[in-house]
């Protein structure tokens, strides 16, 4: 059966608004990755949405919620519906405190079954800016809201009744046409230490069980992240997300959207926090890649099924055994700045570099090097000092000393771009150090440690 809503007269409903929520319902579909609690109250106004030219219908199916995918900051987010006195809420979900952008918000039955989602029915969404029912809520997407530290965090949001006929006038930005299921992959490793010692001051001595370890060789849960990278129908690969554990080493829970309509292909990215040179740092260690719905090697835990890996030989049984990185030589050379700006060479994976607290792109960085004036100090210190981050430079004090004079100014500033690029005042100098005699350091340093292509 199937409700029709007359949309005849003009109404207006206050739809979207923070306020402090406390729910003790089940946890949502996503894994808890920490930060603080956000859920959802869900208003259906599609008997109170009017159409500003005086006609038109929205037409309802006859199903109940079942659960909510929601698209905050690019992500695909699936999280399980309840009510409560006819009032639609979602379960939990944690997010960072801070600013976030819902750019789709749609609400699903699950077709009476909750093993596929093939059978799943989109009954409603929240309308886009500019699309045909944009006009009929107070706040159409996208919708900005804020996450406070220490507090838990309800937003209400208006939804229109959704059916595949009145598809175009929603605008979707992320779905469009197109359904996507959300995936999870369990990930868990052990990292392989030689010497305990040497470990000394990591973050691996505040894990639980290292004073109970005995000897030198020992292995220790890994300490990882895992970047997700997507390309889809043989196009660019670009990064999704970013997954990582606590310093006890937990299993790292990863979550990503998998389209119907399109070929996916997806590269995981490892990275595991171990000793390079003389620092502690997050190593990449290997990529996992795939298709669509395939799977990697496994084993079924309390998680259910969980890929194992193994830095070094004390954990046969691994899924996935990598070669050991401990004493790994440091590095003592780079390539210069125009080697990466101004040659035709494609940047190390991940593709971007991080300087001052803002991550660039490669275009990003190319489009500063070609920028007008060329003695801008901020250019000169940024492009030496991704110089020394893509080259990987580690391990060497002298040098860090000088990239963290570029770092702590450039922190200090907006991120550059063509368009901005100042110089550095007397202030900022005595402030953070001399960010032109840092990059002239640094120039000198390369041009005497130049790697051999």
């Amino acid at each position: 059966m199937k409700k029709v809503f007359s949309l005849s007269s003009i109404a207006v409903v206050a739809i979207l608004f923070i306020f402090m929520f406390a729910c003790n319902k089940q946890e949502d579909l996503l894994p808890d990755t920490g930060g603080q609690d956000v859920s959802f109250e869900i208003l259906n106004n599609s008997l109170l949405n009017k159409t500003k030219n005086g006609g038109g219908d929205i037409e309802c199916q006859d199903h109940l919620a079942s659960y909510v995918k929601v698209v905050i900051d690019g992500q695909v987010q699936k999280i399980a519906a309840f009510y409560v006195a006819d009032r639609l809420y979602s379960n939990t979900v944690s997010m960072q405190p801070g600013s976030h952008i819902i750019s789709d918000f749609l609400v699903y039955w699950d077709g009476g079954t909750t093993s596929t989602e093939n059978d799943d029915v989109l009954i409603s969404a929240t309308p886009h800016t500019g699309s045909t029912f944009g006009s009929y809520v107070q706040n159409p997407l996208n919708v900005e809201f804020n996450v406070k530290a220490d507090k838990k965090t309800a937003v209400l949001i208006e939804v229109l009744c959704y059916t595949p006929q009145n598809q175009a006038s929603f605008g979707f930005v992320y779905f469009g046409a197109e359904e996507v299921i959300v995936r999870t992959m369990n990930f868990f490793g052990d990292l392989c230490i030689k010497s305990r010692s040497a470990y000394a001051g990591s973050e691996y001595e505040h894990q639980t069980e290292w004073a109970n370890a005995l000897g030198e060789f020992i292995d220790v849960p890994a300490i990882a992240k895992i970047e997700v990278w997507r390309s889809q129908d043989g196009g660019a690969s670009t990064l999704q997300n970013t997954f990582s554990n606590s310093i006890q080493g937990e299993t790292v829970k990863v979550t990503y959207g998998d389209y119907k309509s399109k070929n996916d292909k997806y590269e995981f990215k490892l990275f595991i926090y171990q000793k390079i040179g003389s620092a502690f740092v997050y190593h990449y260690v290997k990529s996992f890649i795939f298709q669509d719905a395939e799977e990697l090697l496994s084993k079924t835990d309390s998680h259910g099924k969980t890929t194992y890996y193994v830095q070094g030989t004390c954990t046969p049984g691994a899924n996935y055994i990598f070669d050991e990185y401990v004493d790994v030589p440091v590095v003592v050379c780079a390539y210069s700045q125009g080697y990466y700006f101004a040659a035709p060479k494609v940047w190390p994976a991940p593709g971007t570099v991080t300087v001052g607290g803002k991550t660039y792109t490669e275009a990003e960085g190319k489009a500063i090097w070609l920028a007008s004036p060329n003695n801008s100090v901020s250019k000169k210190a940024f492009t030496q000092a991704a110089a020394i981050k893509l080259s990987n430079v580690t391990g060497v004090p002298s040098v860090a000393a000088q990239v963290a004079i570029i770092d702590a100014w450039l922190g200090s500033l907006p991120k550059l771009s063509p368009s901005y690029l100042p110089n550095q005042s007397s202030v900022d100098a005595a402030l953070y150090g001399k960010a032109s005699d840092a990059s002239g350091w640094i120039g000198d340093w390369i041009e005497d440690n130049h790697c051999e292509d």
